[in-house]
């Protein structure tokens, strides 16, 4: 569009319409439904499905998380993408809500292997193809479910990561005691009275099942990136596959060399002579990269911006920059 940004924004807030939906799981075990907040534009653009990341909730892509404005979630809306802003089961409003009695309920491979597919199912019964904005562990899921699922890779039409990595190695005091010392050792001691990580309680953030923990601190250390229940490999199958294109945000803070191994392990074939666009912004600095033929300028992410508030804060400026990554690769009109 070519409004004026506050117009547009205006415009925006107007016209979307914010409704809480749930998705049924329609892969495995008969389970409770996902809870999904939708912020539908009425707009010809397509959808944007939002996948949050450990000890956290559908409620991170939003500044406001009561009226569920502002944010990235809330900003890609007022731009006219239809945005879903997906809780995996157990988390936020997705019930069984995790507690001493199921702790245990859900792991990444229901995550993967359940969770992933129903709403990918649900939202292409709706659209002809459907885009990602993943933070952290979600993004590790999500590649994951790529490569257990490749019949959905061509629906997707673009990726946007937010620090994502799976192996951590690293080296920062603040990657000391939240990962080493905390998630890899403490929270083994914590959960196992509790029957699950009773992070509320502790820090004020999202509780997270037994089988979550497990099976995340596990990756994190682990070369291999392998299924802590059933053997799948999901590094091999990705070597067969490429994935669609993504756009990786990393932070200094956020141990970007990580996010960059991640990123290599992903999209093996990008580096094999087959790519599809890829780019990693770390500490950009009024750079240019050349994506697909178009040049994408981006300037240094202030020092307020961490792991969490570069994705609610209210307005940000590389909330533009995934705008024009999701237009590059979405041939739909914006209004």
């Amino acid at each position: 569009s070519n409004l004026p940004r506050k117009m547009r924004s205006t415009f925006g807030r107007m016209l979307t319409q914010r409704n809480p939906m749930y998705i049924p799981i329609t892969k495995g075990e008969k389970r409770d439904p996902l809870h999904c907040m939708a912020l539908t534009t009425g707009s010809k653009r397509t959808a944007v499905l939002c996948l949050h990341g450990l000890v956290t909730t559908h409620s991170c892509w939003f500044f406001d998380a009561e009226q569920h404005e502002g944010g990235l979630g809330g900003n890609l809306a007022e731009r006219g993408w239809n945005v879903y802003a997906l809780d995996f089961s157990g988390a936020g409003l997705s019930p069984p809500w995790i507690d001493r009695t199921n702790g245990d309920h859900n792991t990444q491979t229901s995550r993967i292997t359940e969770d992933l597919p129903s709403t990918l199912d649900f939202l292409l019964q709706k659209y002809d193809s459907v885009n990602i904005v993943a933070h952290s562990w979600g993004a590790v899921l999500f590649n994951a479910f790529l490569a257990r699922h490749p019949e959905f890779i061509d629906k997707v039409n673009s990726c946007v990561y937010f620090g994502a990595k799976r192996r951590l190695q690293g080296r920062s005091v603040r990657k000391f005691i939240t990962i080493d010392l905390f998630w890899k050792r403490l929270a083994y001691l914590l959960a196992r009275p509790c029957g699950y990580l009773p992070m509320k309680r502790l820090a004020r953030l999202h509780n997270e099942s037994l089988g979550m923990h497990h099976g995340s601190a596990t990756w994190m250390k682990s070369a291999k990136w392998v299924d802590v229940i059933d053997g799948f490999d999901y590094g091999e199958a990705l070597k067969e596959h490429s994935l669609p294109p993504t756009l990786y945000f990393g932070l200094p803070s956020d141990l970007t060399a990580d996010v960059r191994r991640f990123m290599l392990e992903s999209h093996s074939q990008y580096f094999e002579g087959r790519p599809r666009e890829i780019a990693l912004l770390q500490n950009p600095k009024n750079t240019e990269v050349d994506v697909n033929g178009g040049k994408y300028k981006y300037m240094q992410l202030p020092s307020l911006y961490d792991h969490w508030s570069w994705l609610n804060a209210c307005e940000a400026p590389h909330y533009a920059l995934v705008d024009d990554w999701l237009a590059t690769h979405n041939q739909q009109e914006e209004y």
